[in-house]
């Protein structure tokens, strides 16, 4: 495998330290596992960029000559790819490249990615699941006796609160921007919610209760003013159990 000249080492290592990151923060290594170039970010293992020269078949088809027809025929031709991780949206993302010149610009790109990612396991996950978890604890449902199960009566009364909850959170719906599409995925949660209470016991029902509407408060409903909203008939469902 060839190697990298030192200017265009110089250049990887220049486009580094032009982004929030150093040159420091990372790995790079030449010619291995059949790779130009590989940069690798010291404190999380996920995150590489990756030059790599490939042999890749194309059609190429040949114009008219002398009145004969045009003939396609497969030419191996070599590209240049870089295999990117963090991508933009995806783990990871493969992309052509013209020339050497271009890899500086996709560095860049790619510590962009790699400081989203990390700004959004840092803070918006963690605010996210903090604000969950208080959730949890705000319908936990005051169970008398977990290992026991419905009694027919208390089924049917669990089936009234599950009804009262959809119509509450059906009037608030265009308050709250709660599509159709997601009225019904909550009414088929609940009629889960109903069936489950004649099969589980009363403490595996309510954990699992809780984590289901507080997937779907989280999911479908974004502002926090929607969420206070909806707690309250959350909290009526769990009371006296």
């Amino acid at each position: 495998m060839p190697e990298l000249n030192t200017s265009f080492m110089k250049d990887i290592v220049s486009a580094l330290d032009s982004t929030r990151f150093s040159a420091s923060d990372f790995d790079l290594n030449e010619d291995e596992y059949g790779e130009l170039l590989r940069v690798q970010f010291k404190y999380d293992d996920r995150f590489t960029f990756i030059l790599k020269e490939e042999e890749v078949s194309e059609e190429v088809t040949d114009g008219r000559t002398y009145g004969m027809s045009s003939k396609t025929y497969s030419k191996t031709v070599v590209k240049k790819f870089t295999y990117e991780s963090p991508g933009e949206y995806k783990s990871q993302d493969k992309i052509a490249i013209s020339s050497f010149s271009n890899v500086p610009k996709r560095i860049g790109l790619w510590c962009q990615n790699i400081h989203r990612e990390l700004g959004n396991e840092v803070t918006v996950d963690a605010s996210i699941e903090e604000a969950k978890e208080s959730f949890r604890q705000a319908i936990n449902f005051e169970i008398d006796d977990p290992d026991s199960k419905f009694t027919a009566e208390e089924s049917e009364e669990l089936s009234l609160k599950l009804d009262t909850l959809f119509s509450k959170v059906s009037e608030l719906s265009e308050k709250l921007n709660i599509s159709d599409a997601e009225l019904q995925k909550l009414r088929g949660d609940l009629d889960n919610m109903r069936d489950n209470t004649k099969t589980y016991k009363k403490g595996m029902w309510a954990k699992m209760t809780e984590n289901k509407l507080t997937a779907f408060v989280f999911e479908f409903l974004k502002s926090k003013e929607g969420r206070n909203l909806i707690v309250e008939s959350i909290k009526k469902l769990g009371s006296g159990m």
